[in-house]
């Protein structure tokens, strides 16, 4: 039996607040870089920039607010990410947690 209280405290205690670009919905989520994960490092196209990216993080959150969505921007840590793809991971037939796959946006430089 999966204690999902259990869960949302570990990650409001350990994780990081992530929120849309406004600041209006929020979620706790826990940020790792993609080598330690067996997520796909083939490059996606994020449709809002219209290129690809490949994946550099995976996020590991509940989403109760619906904040992290396949092709929307978000805010971690003073940072803009961009997910570029997002699935549930089960356990028991029953979605435990959202892997959401990240890309972090570089500002541009023209120097």
């Amino acid at each position: 039996m999966v204690d999902y209280k259990l869960i949302r405290d570990f990650l409001e205690r350990y994780g990081s607040k992530i929120t849309d670009l406004e600041g209006k919905k929020e979620t706790f989520g826990v940020l790792s870089p993609v080598r330690y994960w067996e997520a796909e490092r083939e490059e996606k196209i994020f449709f809002p920039a219209g290129y690809r990216m490949k994946c550099e993080y995976v996020l590991m959150s509940l989403n109760e607010s619906g904040v992290i969505q396949k092709g929307k921007s978000i805010r971690l840590n003073r940072k803009v990410f961009h997910v570029i793809g997002a699935d549930w991971y089960y356990y028991a037939d029953k979605p435990l947690y959202l892997r959401a796959y990240l890309n972090e946006e570089v500002a541009y430089d023209p120097c």
